[in-house]
């Protein structure tokens, strides 16, 4: 069989993973047990943008070179802090904040992790990877890429505990490095997992183990090897999909705002959720926060492609 993890089906990802962190998000503000699930599966999605995240890099310079990182950190940092510093703005103007100065946010954000809005620490860590990929490709030979990765990884791990930041800083830390891995020996796992039918339903059901395994020893150090094995199991399944039958251009079109959907679906769910602008009945307060998160997220999503392409 043949196994392919391709751009194609990178969107609808990102989109499937969005929508399953928004609807646990929701877990916070209804009483509808549907979304309990989506919580329990909430970390698992973003460890999935971790991992799209580190096989997309890999790919990218596996098909570029070192001319892929040219200019790297400034196009990395501009197209994910310009739509940030936009939709913080936007919460702060619709929703305000617990803080009374900017740098009392900071403080808290430093010392204690707590950021404002609290999903934003996704966006610090994403940073901290992008510095982490562009100093081991730039700076060291191939051979040592990819235990830097995990090396640094590790680091960032015993940093943030060390400084008791929350576990969503660092649990899913390893799933970077795991999808660059992927991305650099993909031709080797696809040809070895898509053999046969036997060896593919076989890697799964060994991923499957070890995922189930991790997981129920209930240690959250552990739990960094199960945010590992979990991703890797389901680029293995999107890889066996057939793009053309199976995915819907909706779900593409998704994927294309999906960061901006996560940076700004919470905002919208405490602007609905609170006088004076609280909408009952539940299902329509439901309706509003995701059609408005769509809205906005591709308003600023086209905003940011359109400014920055004039540069």
């Amino acid at each position: 069989m043949t196994l392919s993890f391709s751009n194609k089906k990178m969107g609808p990802l990102k989109a499937l993973m969005a929508l399953i962190i928004v609807l646990g998000h929701f877990y916070y503000y209804s009483d509808c047990p549907v979304f309990v699930p989506f919580h329990k599966m909430a970390a698992t999605a973003v460890a999935m943008f971790f991992f799209i995240s580190g096989f997309g890099l890999v790919k990218s310079w596996n098909n570029k070179g070192s001319s892929y990182l040219i200019g790297f950190l400034k196009y990395r940092l501009t197209k994910i802090l310009a739509p940030a510093i936009i939709l913080l703005l936007l919460h702060f103007l619709l929703c305000g904040t617990r803080e009374t100065t900017l740098l009392a946010l900071l403080w808290r954000l430093v010392k204690y992790g707590q950021a404002y809005p609290p999903q934003y620490w996704f966006l610090f860590v994403i940073i901290f990877d992008y510095i982490l990929f562009w100093f081991a490709f730039r700076f060291l030979p191939l051979s040592a890429r990819l235990p830097f990765l995990f090396l640094g990884s590790l680091a960032f791990i015993f940093f943030a505990v060390w400084v008791g930041y929350d576990r969503c800083w660092w649990i899913c830390s390893f799933s970077f490095p795991c999808g660059a891995v992927y991305a650099m020996r993909e031709d080797t796992i696809n040809s070895f997992c898509g053999k046969n039918i036997a060896f593919y339903i076989s890697s799964l059901a060994i991923l499957s183990l070890a995922a189930i395994g991790t997981y129920l020893t209930g240690n959250q150090f552990v739990w960094t090897l199960f945010y590992m094995v979990t991703p890797m199991g389901i680029a293995l399944i999107v890889a066996a999909i057939k793009p053309d039958k199976y995915i819907s251009p909706l779900l593409g079109l998704l994927g294309i705002i999906s960061y901006e959907i996560y940076l700004s679906h919470l905002t919208m769910m405490e602007l609905f959720h609170k006088y004076p602008v609280a909408i009952s009945p539940e299902w329509l307060y439901i309706l509003t926060v995701f059609g408005t998160t769509i809205v906005v997220s591709f308003l600023v999503n086209n905003l940011c492609k359109s400014t920055l392409s004039r540069k």
